[in-house]
């Protein structure tokens, strides 16, 4: 929000670019991982990939949305 409580145009774009960025780091990564593993084992790698980044990005919405508790994993 900018000063009078208006949007701030600059934040985003600053969001914007961070999450193109995310992204592109994130779908670069898989596609390098994807490289490193024989044609019977990337399907398997899709789908553990797939099914860690649902977990993580459902994680923090549940906290927001539905009042569930931040968890710490190590």
């Amino acid at each position: 929000m900018g000063k009078l409580g208006w949007p701030s145009p600059e934040k985003d774009r600053i969001q914007e670019v961070t999450t193109r960025l995310e992204t592109a780091v994130f779908s670069s990564w898989w596609y390098r991982a994807l490289k490193t593993v024989n044609k019977q084992h990337k399907k398997g790698l899709n789908s553990l990939i797939i099914l860690v980044a649902w977990e993580l990005w459902k994680h923090p919405n549940g906290c927001v949305q539905w009042s569930h508790p931040m968890l710490v994993w190590f």
